[in-house]
Parts: structure tokens; sequence; C-alpha cells
């Protein structure tokens, strides 16, 4: 009898939390992760508004700065212009799945493109020019399907973009 209503009582608390956000989706851990990089936040910008008390009832973090929500998933991150230092594991972001806009310019990120860049497949505008991010260009960022701006100026990248197969990228000419 003491066992079932423990159960009860576990269960109800498991439903009423999840039901207040208060568990952390895929997108919020990785986003969360993405924030462990970030060595100096000049503006505060980031580091005093991702936190998990401040999680949407859908669970989408649409009031932590420079996360744009559609419905309970993060559809874009821009951080452009915030003087943010940071060494990112951008391969975190293959976790948002509805992910349409990746942003930020002009920082001091350190790092590289994944090499699994290719599995973020609803990605349409992505942005890293103006930081500090080197590498050779994976094979991947030519599988962005849904990609209609590409800008990569601005870093160390070295290598070329191989086996494109964004048309629309070269229709629209919006890559530097």
């Amino acid at each position: 009898m003491i066992n079932m209503k423990l159960f009860r009582l576990l269960v109800l608390s498991l439903f009423f939390f999840s039901s207040m956000g208060q568990l952390p989706s895929q997108d919020i851990l990785a986003l969360l992760e993405f924030k462990k990089g970030i060595k100096n936040d000049p503006t505060g910008f980031v580091l005093q508004s991702w936190n998990e008390e401040s999680i949407d009832f859908n669970g989408c973090p649409s009031s932590w700065n420079g996360i744009v929500c559609n419905g309970g998933n993060v559809a874009g991150v821009v951080l452009d212009n915030l003087g943010l230092s940071a060494v990112a594991d951008l391969s975190v972001f293959s976790n948002l799945t509805m992910l349409v806009k990746l942003s930020m310019s002009n920082n001091s990120i350190s790092g590289i493109l994944p090499d699994n860049i290719g599995d973020f497949k609803s990605l349409e505008f992505l942005d890293v020019s103006d930081n500090q991010l080197s590498s050779t260009l994976p094979p991947g960022i030519g599988k962005l399907e849904s990609l209609r701006n590409l800008s990569l100026a601005g870093n160390n990248f070295s290598g070329s973009i191989t086996w494109i197969q964004c048309p629309d990228l070269f229709q629209s000419s919006h890559w530097t």
C-alpha cells in the first residue's frame, strides 16, 4: 500500500515537473554544453541568461538571450558582435534538430567546424565569420542541402568545399 502511494507520488512529480518545463530538453542540454566553452562574456549576454531556471513552459529557452524558438525547439542561435571568447565545440549544435540559423560573427571563438556539420539538416544560415576558427573545411559542409547563406571569412580555414549540394546557395550568391 505504501509502495503504491510512493509510486503514484513519483509519477505525479515527474509529470508535474516535465509539464512545467523543468526537465531539460536535448536542445537545452546542447546549449548548456556550448556555454561551458565560453571563457569571457563581457556583456553578460549569454552567461547571465542561459540557465535552467529560465526555461519557457514549452521547454524551449526563448527567454535566453540570442535564442530563437519555433514551438518547443531552438530554431536560431544568434550571438553576433558580443566580444565572446570561447573554445567552442560546435558539434553540439547538431543536436538542435530544427536549427535554421547559427550566427556567431565577430567574436573571439576558437575551435573547428565539426566533421558532423552535414548533420545540421535544417540549417539555412551559417555565419561564423571574423572569429578564430581553424581547420580544414569538413566535407559535410557541402551536404547542407537547406543552406542559403554561408559566411566563413575572417577565420583560418583551409581546403575547399567539396561535393556541393546547395543549389540555393549559389543561385542567391550569399556566401563569403
